[in-house]
């Protein structure tokens, strides 16, 4: 598991950053060639982009999440019917969404609180970002799609391309011509147009998983699309509003110096809320996985390596934040004042782990369909507890008060969290299975066995014999006992001998299950890809005889993790 983690995480967190490093590029060439009022136009003009990445997650996550969800029931149907359905759907929200930007950017600006030349310069910002909503939204999706299906180099190639492209453009726009805000927005489509090409590549691979198929049950289908992707959106739709409600209070708090050291805030936040992100959206996807095959025991696993190993990377980076916050802000302004900015910075620093957390668990529970409890992260961390926080802070510690809200508001919603489950519960959570809030299973799927072991014969072995003595002690027949026990003998075997090319530790784990007559074996390793039932295994025996005795198997290859089905 964790090897499946680590393998995605950074792909995982370039994704997230393909949607906000250009927002961090073009703000820093705002702000070093276009003057401290750019980069206050660009502030004011940042919920018009934060609001299309939030329409642009409800899709790409909602969609995304659910496609997980089918790939772990074997559903390859829904999961190119979920495909088709997010990318229309999507592709014709961003038309819309790019004809208002465009129709009506200067109304836009002088709403979001611009007058005077900074409007102009909004106006011509949001203008830019209006023609680029449709590319952008596109990349988004593939991307995000595409790392289900083991792609993820190519999602980093298109992720490196959009991002080269965009700052080359914009640096060419800002030096040879006077577009200024425009073309800086203008230079965000170039490049997302740019990587969007790139990713059609994923179209010639002949084994990818995903095709457009003739879509089918849109309604449904897209209801249940908008309700998976609705709290990544409301997360994000509550930075907007945060965004904007902060922009009117610290104007008249403390003038354009405060707006402008948020708008350097926002933009670090950027690239900070890419590596929070990043861990909660592996954490959905691989939940919504194990959540298809309801598998509760890896979803706790895949809960404790997400928020341990998310908190240790957030407090580092915390602290070179902290440390690197003079020569950060003055990359975005290289003259006057910085003070303000750079305690907005370092105040804001401290709020990482903790908004680590309360991601996880956002993710966590919209992948589980527990909508409410993904609201209720998305609004006090987004926007209630930061604004309340601001206003009452203010009244004593002044703009430092706004700053310092940013880490009370991210507790503040975790103590919120825990508060809940208690009385969901009845009691303080102990453990992470409390916190999962999960339901106890109703089907007639029982689990009798679910044991993790070494790449090493003599645990396969000993686990064969165990195995069978447990299946025999459920009611199981001697002669379908004997059936399993020979079934992982062998196809376990076959993963030590085949499945790792290191001689280090590795880990299998296998579950035994049983539903109405049938006997379910399930082996996942993270081992090199090897399908027993692609083709006649003339010289492995031992999977011709599971293949002769077993009423079905199936093997799939996700998230970079073998997934073996036997049935019984």
């Amino acid at each position: 598991m964790k090897k499946a983690l680590n393998s995605h995480l950074l792909t995982t967190i370039f994704v997230t950053l393909s949607a906000t490093l250009s927002i961090v590029v073009n703000g820093l060439i705002a702000g070093q060639f276009l003057g401290p009022d750019a980069l206050t136009a660009y502030g004011l003009a940042s919920p018009v982009l934060i609001l299309l990445t939030a329409l642009t997650g409800i899709f790409s996550n909602g969609g995304t999440i659910r496609c997980a969800m089918f790939i772990g029931r074997g559903d390859d149907g829904s999961v190119n019917n979920n495909f088709t359905v997010t990318m229309l759907i999507s592709t014709l929200i961003a038309v819309v969404y790019s004809v208002i930007c465009m129709a009506a950017s200067g109304p836009l600006a002088q709403v979001l609180g611009a007058d005077g030349a900074i409007q102009d310069m909004t106006s011509g910002y949001i203008l830019g970002l209006g023609i680029s909503a449709i590319p952008f939204v596109l990349l988004q999706n593939l991307i995000l799609y595409m790392r289900m299906d083991n792609s993820q180099n190519l999602a980093m190639a298109s992720i490196i391309v959009t991002i080269a492209v965009n700052t080359c453009c914009a640096m060419y726009s800002v030096l040879y011509t006077d577009a200024g805000l425009f073309g800086i927005g203008i230079s965000v489509a170039l490049g997302n147009i740019a990587g969007f090409i790139v990713t059609l590549l994923y179209f010639l691979k002949s084994n990818r998983r995903l095709k457009f198929s003739r879509p089918s049950n849109m309604k449904v289908e897209l209801s249940e699309v908008v309700k998976s992707g609705l709290p990544t959106a409301i997360n994000r739709g509550s930075q907007t509003l945060k965004n904007f409600s902060l922009n009117l209070f610290l104007m008249s708090l403390a003038g354009t110096t405060a707006v402008t050291a948020l708008s350097v805030q926002t933009n670090v936040n950027q690239v900070l809320i890419a590596v929070s992100m990043g861990y909660g959206m592996m954490a959905s996807m691989m939940c919504s996985m194990f959540y298809g095959e309801n598998d509760r025991d890896a979803m706790a696993g895949t809960l404790r390596v997400t928020i341990k190993s998310g908190i240790i990377v957030s407090c580092i980076v915390a602290v070179i934040t902290i440390i690197f916050a003079p020569q950060i802000v003055s990359l975005f302004i290289p003259e006057g004042d910085t003070s303000m900015a750079v305690e907005c910075i370092r105040l804001f620093a401290l709020s990482q782990p903790t908004s680590t957390i309360c991601l996880v668990f956002l993710y966590y529970y919209q992948s589980v369909r527990m909508y409410t409890l993904a609201y209720v992260i998305s609004i006090t961390r987004g926007f209630l507890y930061v604004f309340l926080l601001s206003v009452l802070l203010a009244q004593f510690m002044g703009t430092t008060g706004v700053w310092a809200s940013f880490f009370f508001a991210e507790a503040l919603s975790i103590v919120t969290l825990i508060l809940v489950v208690r009385v969901k519960i009845g009691r303080f959570p102990r453990s992470m299975y409390d916190m999962m809030l999960l339901k106890e299973d109703t089907s007639d799927t029982k689990e009798i066995f679910n044991i993790s072991i070494r790449n090493d014969m003599n645990e396969v072995m000993t686990l064969a014999d165990r195995i069978h003595a447990v299946c025999v002690s459920e009611g199981i027949s001697e002669e379908k006992s004997h059936r399993l026990s020979l079934c992982i003998e062998e196809m376990a075997g076959n993963t030590v001998q085949h499945a790792f090319s290191d001689s280090k530790d590795h880990y299998m784990d296998i579950r035994i299950l049983i539903k109405g007559d049938d006997v379910i074996f399930r082996l996942r390793d993270d081992g090199i890809p090897f399908n027993p039932i692609a083709e006649d295994h003339d010289d492995h025996y031992g999977i011709n005889v599971v293949k002769a005795v077993a009423k079905s198997i199936d093997y799939r290859n996700n998230i970079k993790m073998n997934n073996l089905t036997v049935v019984l």
